[in-house]
């Protein structure tokens, strides 16, 4: 898995609370769409949809393609 920012719950740093907000406006004016700060929940949620669908403990997948299959509520 190659996922963008993580966004966890009551973080603590600063740096990662900062780029967040950086991205999202960013995001909204249309630029790094692929890099949208991703919830470590849908991580997660990703990663054992994955293996349930390959049986494999390697799985490469970028960002675009975690949040399809994290938002996925059929796998």
């Amino acid at each position: 898995m190659q996922p963008p920012l993580l966004v966890r719950k009551s973080s603590e740093r600063k740096a990662e609370v900062l780029a967040e907000k950086i991205i999202r406006f960013l995001n909204k004016l249309g630029l790094f769409k692929w890099y949208k700060p991703m919830p470590t929940n849908l991580l997660a949620k990703a990663m054992i949809d994955s293996y349930k669908m390959t049986g494999n403990g390697v799985t490469t997948l970028k960002a675009p393609d975690i949040f399809m299959l994290g938002s996925n509520n059929n796998a």
